[in-house]
């Protein structure tokens, strides 16, 4: 499962910050307390993460590190986005958008394009939450950003798909929203907490995705929702010249 697979990249980020707060280096603190956190805000543990953000962004601010706080800034965004507070983070978003834009960093643009889009979404604002995934998309192809790109791209058909009538496979939204989290091959334990949802519940949605879908299991039912995103995204024609590095 993801618990599992990030088990061993938490412990060794636990103990590389044991060795860094020995040295006492403020900023290398927090940057290894902000890796720690993303990676305990992906096992569900919402509250912690936050913790150690406050924390990470304490150093940074007695450091004077003006970078790394707007740095963590989108790191607090995202553990509230995935905790299933949009609104909270769009303030956040916003505060780096502007920093990114008047000192010219071109990597945390897109990141807090991407992170306000998102957070857009999540809050009920879907067109200016597209709107701003799709800005996402522009400044990664001209910073040669493939990822970004093909990020902003997956989160555009989603969201495009809950306003439409005709969801594909005729999915309800919140069996797309399942649908999501079951491609990526969460567990029913976590998709319950993503969607706020009951246990049970999910099971009952899987299984009438299940049924909709045409298929028997989670694997297929995978392997037919990502042939479906494919051809999407090939619908969409993203720019051929598209250079990572460029």
């Amino acid at each position: 499962s993801d618990r599992n697979k990030l088990e061993d990249p938490e412990r060794h980020y636990r103990m590389s910050l044991t060795i860094k707060q020995n040295i006492g280096n403020l900023r290398s603190i927090a940057l290894t307390m902000a890796n720690l956190a993303d990676i305990v805000s992906r096992q569900g543990r919402f509250s912690e993460s936050r913790g150690m953000l406050e924390t990470a962004m304490a150093h940074a601010e007695q450091d004077n590190d003006k970078f790394l706080q707007e740095f963590l800034k989108i790191n607090q965004g995202e553990n509230l986005i995935r905790a299933g507070n949009g609104p909270a983070s769009i303030a956040l978003f916003r505060e780096v958008l502007d920093y990114a834009v008047k000192s010219d960093v071109g990597r945390f643009r897109v990141l807090a394009t991407y992170g306000l889009g998102r957070a857009l979404c999540a809050s009920g604002e879907h067109e200016g939450g597209i709107e701003k995934l799709r800005e996402c998309q522009r400044l990664a192809h001209v910073m040669g950003d493939e990822i970004a790109y093909n990020d902003a791209s997956k989160e555009i058909t989603i969201e495009i798909a809950k306003q439409k009538k005709d969801i594909p496979f005729g999915l309800t939204a919140r069996e797309l929203d399942v649908m999501a989290l079951l491609e990526l091959g969460k567990s029913y334990k976590e998709i319950a907490r993503q969607c706020n949802i009951k246990i049970a519940t999910v099971k009952r949605h899987i299984n009438t995705i299940y049924a909709k879908l045409d298929v028997h299991n989670k694997l297929d039912a995978a392997f037919k929702w990502r042939d479906h995103q494919e051809k999407s995204a090939e619908a969409q024609q993203p720019p051929q010249d598209l250079v990572v590095g460029a």
